[in-house]
């Protein structure tokens, strides 16, 4: 009896303990972050603090844009303002203050938004049944891998962290059966940078009709009637002329940046396949081309088929593995949705900077769950892992002054490793794992999804 009541007293107190060590892990995932995001800022702070121009950050350029439009110039005209005007009307609270407060508090702002997202997905990926949930080796590993484009937006001082932000929020609302709610974070997330339009295809193709009602009703809203409450309804009409005139008509008509810093389907094309340069200068307005690094010379009419190409078959790919009108919403199925459409807003974007892969977040949540848990076979374990890493060295491949710190004052590597798309080719080698994991789960609605509903987690792909 006395041993029953000791192997009693022993599992008690195992329980006890890993009570709470189960309790404190997410915590202290949460404080690491945190650290992380405090270094961030000081390193942001001393990089306000001994910049000599506002160049070295994008919100202290944007307080002169700024200070343009409150005296009432038209800002997307003259200075080519990258954003609608709601993006404007967000800004302006940190606008108002004095600028190294103002820049640090946006930090603070988006930094308190990047956790959100964060745990978000992650929380996600807890609560996946019938799937394993998530190992704590998996969450570290995931955030590990999209921490540097995060601490890269922040120290820029950009927007793509509030973009990520509201795509999150969107698939947390779709997930539990909001799908206005979802709409009204999608609305916002256009207005603020088109980009996230593309998602609007693919609800579309989804025929997730409250997602559309809400997104419609969500963009009148941030697109025209709280910017014209603040700007003027006639001002604000104008405004969205000018923004789409330098933003988007450029684009349409073939004009792409080809610069080594572009790191979009577009500009990879253009860099290797006509004579446009890698590296350029200008002279007042007239741009100088310094290098090129092309491989061939075709013309620009050429290069565009050849997108659209491309385009076209990532339609395709999408309708192949994303089925359409499907009424459940897997979390995993639909998590790895997200990331291919956050893949083709980075691919087929006309610009796109390093700092804005900070959507990476959720394929790298993806396959960091199917590396750590049982779900998917061994080989397919080995294929996520092997992306995983590859992604991880052409990500770091393209840092000035860490490999290249003792070559030449220029930073050759990196920047080299940009030339030739090395952020291309890691959103081309997450995409196809976002096709290789929605052709290895069950599809939704499927007589097999629904039997295995009840079923204790089971390998796929095997």
């Amino acid at each position: 009896m006395v041993d029953g009541l000791m192997k009693e007293s022993i599992i008690m107190h195992g329980a006890a303990l890993r009570f709470p060590l189960a309790w404190l892990r997410p915590r202290w995932l949460l404080v690491g972050l945190t650290c992380f995001f405090l270094v961030i800022g000081v390193q942001y702070t001393l990089k306000l603090r001994h910049s000599k121009n506002n160049s070295r950050s994008a919100f202290l350029r944007w307080r002169i844009q700024l200070d343009d439009l409150d005296a009432g110039v038209n800002v997307w005209e003259k200075h080519a303002y990258p954003n609608p005007p709601i993006m404007a009307i967000i800004l302006k609270p940190f606008h108002d203050l004095p600028p190294r407060l103002g820049a640090s508090l946006w930090f603070a702002f988006k930094a308190i938004l990047a956790l959100a997202a964060i745990l978000g997905v992650l929380r996600l990926l807890d609560a996946n049944p019938p799937l394993a949930p998530m190992p704590l080796v998996g969450k570290v590993l995931a955030i590990a891998l999209c921490l540097r484009p995060m601490a890269g937006d922040l120290v820029h001082g950009n927007v793509n962290l509030l973009i990520l932000f509201l795509i999150v929020a969107t698939l947390l609302a779709l997930l539990h059966g909001r799908d206005g709610l979802a709409g009204l974070f999608l609305g916002l997330g256009i207005a603020c940078k088109l980009t996230p339009a593309l998602f609007l295809v693919y609800f579309l193709w989804k025929r997730a009709w409250g997602v559309l009602l809400g997104a419609t009703a969500s963009l009148g809203l941030f697109v025209l009637l709280i910017p014209a409450s603040f700007l003027g309804w006639h001002e604000n009409l104008e405004y969205l002329q000018s923004w789409h005139k330098q933003m988007i008509a450029p684009f349409a008509a073939g004009v792409v940046t080809s610069e080594h810093n572009n790191q979009s389907l577009p500009g990879f094309l253009h860099r290797m396949l006509t004579d446009e340069p890698s590296f350029s200068d200008y002279d007042g307005d007239r741009r100088i081309s310094l290098e090129t690094h092309n491989l061939a010379s075709l013309p620009r009419e050429a290069v565009q088929s050849i997108l659209l190409g491309c385009m076209a078959i990532f339609v395709l790919l999408v309708m192949r593995f994303c089925p359409a009108g499907a009424t459940d919403r897997p979390t995993l199925q639909t998590l790895a949705e997200f990331g291919v459409i956050v893949l083709g807003m980075l691919l087929f974007c006309e610009r796109t900077w390093k700092h804005h892969a900070v959507t990476l977040l959720l394929p790298f949540a993806v396959l960091s769950y199917g590396v750590t848990t049982p779900t998917f076979s061994r080989g397919l374990r080995w294929y996520f892992a092997a992306t995983l890493g590859l992604t991880a060295v052409l990500m770091l491949a393209t840092s000035t002054g860490v490999f290249d710190r003792h070559l030449d004052p220029e930073e050759r590597f990196g920047k080299l490793a940009q030339v030739y798309g090395a952020y291309v080719w890691v959103f081309l080698l997450l995409l196809a794992s976002m096709f290789v994991v929605l052709r290895s789960l069950p599809r939704p609605n499927s007589e097999s999804d629904r039997n295995c509903q009840h079923q204790p987690p089971a390998q796929v792909g095997g």
